[in-house]
């Protein structure tokens, strides 16, 4: 289903005057993507964006728990290994897991993402507020995460190398394992 071997291709090339840099991999990438956030935080510029789409992230991350997790545990663990996601997407999520259209007064650009969540099999209900005060935090799990792996990759195919590449970083941080799951490889 998936290689966990290191993929070789260029994956973009810029040159910024006399230096030349070459992007080898999604490591790389997110590596660099990273520095030059920092640096454009730390001089009060606007942060970078990441090379996928927030759900696409949120989607693959939230396929390596076999229980039910939230919004913010997965941005947590995403945060871990260097992608930054704000967690202002979570009414986003629930919303198109609970099958309800983006609005368009909001200008929502992920039009297609309630219907993806319902293929993959992503659920989503609300867990108990630990505390008196806010609205309870909603939890998602997907029925099959594997099958959820598979037809997630078939709808968008460039998430193959995000699953290789979450793979190997989880793995190292973690041992191998987060929530229940295991990782290929």
């Amino acid at each position: 289903m998936f290689t966990t071997s290191p993929v070789k291709f260029v994956v973009a090339q810029t040159t910024f005057g006399s230096h030349k840099i070459q992007i080898r991999n999604l490591d790389h990438e997110l590596t660099l993507n990273n520095a030059i956030r920092d640096f454009r935080l730390s001089n009060g510029l606007g942060a970078t964006r990441n090379p996928y789409s927030w759900w696409k992230y949120v989607l693959v991350a939230a396929t390596y728990f076999d229980r039910p997790v939230t919004f913010g545990e997965i941005i947590t663990e995403l945060n871990q290994v260097g992608i930054v996601i704000s967690n202002t997407y979570s009414s986003l999520l629930g919303r198109s897991v609970e099958g309800d259209a983006p609005s368009p007064v909001q200008r929502e650009y992920s039009k297609g993402l309630p219907v993806l969540t319902r293929k993959l099999g992503l659920k989503g209900k609300a867990r108990r507020k630990t505390g008196s005060v806010g609205r309870e935090a909603l939890q998602f799990q997907y029925t099959n995460t594997s099958t959820a792996r598979t037809k997630l990759i078939e709808a968008h195919p460039e998430t193959a190398l995000l699953f290789v590449q979450l793979d190997k970083q989880f793995k190292a941080r973690s041992g191998g394992a987060i929530g229940t799951v295991f990782f290929q490889g």
